[in-house]
């Protein structure tokens, strides 16, 4: 007689009802991914369509790869590890022996994973995730950059490629103002466009912009940063930081009195100037009283109420 076959047990799928899913819900556990977390049932919540299609997901979203990848393991609480992803893109870009590359996928991964058999106990979830978000290319928009903020980027810098661009830009146009009172709004306009071309340096040294699509090169934006450096004293590196406003006041106007009749520029109380009133006291009260005591005048008359208009 044939040998009987067991029925299958049955799992609920996490992307059951979920619309970006359209998961039926209850498949066969053939149909999930092992799991070596010690806070599952030895399954990966999601089914391998659902995996298939978060992956693809990212990947429409960040256009990369590693990206797509990292993302999906978080939501299947599966470990990213480093080195099976370095020999999987070697694959993938070299391919084998006999020349064979092998696309990077989900299910490419995790068969590369569980092999690792030794590793059972220590890769069990995402948390021995052994690379940080920070190494991971993507364009993915960080969840903490409000709306609000993205808007206000947007206004100050105009439209970037990455949300790094705008932390560049922030950073470089924080280093440069550093301790400077900003005197009108032209002076903010020259130090953003400084950053600005300070971040299409980065962008052509980064290769982000091809030679062909650049309608300037790398020497003529060099020159032109020398140039807005020299106009807001950014090269004067006498100081270990930049001239603030008031300081560059002063060093105008003592360019102007070099080259120009200091009097035309800055013109000073006259020489003696009685500020305090002491010297006309001195000639009203002491002087002229003794003055007309020696010649024998008597038309010096002072009113002692007068002696109130002297502030001592």
């Amino acid at each position: 007689m044939p040998r009987k076959q067991l029925a299958e047990s049955m799992i609920l799928c996490k992307g059951n009802n979920t619309p970006a899913l359209k998961c039926c819900g209850t498949k066969r556990i053939s149909e999930f991914y092992d799991s070596w977390s010690p806070f599952s049932d030895g399954k990966v919540n999601y089914c391998k369509d659902c995996c298939k299609s978060i992956f693809e997901y990212y990947l429409e979203q960040t256009h990369s790869i590693q990206a797509a990848l990292y993302f999906t393991l978080q939501k299947m609480d599966v470990p990213f590890i480093k080195e099976i992803y370095t020999q999987m893109n070697k694959l993938a870009s070299d391919g084998d022996i006999n020349g064979k590359k092998t696309p990077i996928t989900i299910t490419g991964y995790m068969a590369s994973l569980q092999r690792k058999t030794s590793m059972k106990t220590i890769w069990t979830d995402f948390s021995a995730t052994d690379i940080d978000l920070s190494e991971i290319n993507t364009k993915l928009q960080n969840d903490n950059v409000k709306k609000s903020e993205m808007e206000k980027f947007i206004l100050d810098w105009g439209e970037q490629d990455e949300v790094k661009d705008y932390q560049f830009l922030e950073d470089t146009f924080d280093r440069y103002t550093d301790g400077i009172t900003f005197a009108n709004q032209a002076q903010i306009d020259k130090y953003r466009d400084l950053c600005l071309d300070r971040l299409r340096v980065r962008k052509i040294q980064e290769k982000r912009i091809d030679k062909s699509d650049n309608m300037e090169t790398l020497d003529n934006i060099q020159k032109r940063i020398d140039r807005e450096m020299a106009m807001l004293k950014l090269d004067e590196f006498e100081s270990a930081r930049p001239k603030t406003s008031a300081e560059q006041l002063l060093f105008e106007k003592i360019r102007l009195i070099d080259t120009n009749n200091v009097t035309d520029i800055y013109s000073e109380p006259s020489k003696g100037y009685d500020l305090n009133k002491i010297a006309k006291y001195n000639k009203d009260m002491s002087l002229r009283p003794l003055g007309n005591m020696l010649v024998g005048n008597r038309d010096f008359k002072i009113n002692l109420e007068d002696i109130e208009k002297y502030d001592l």
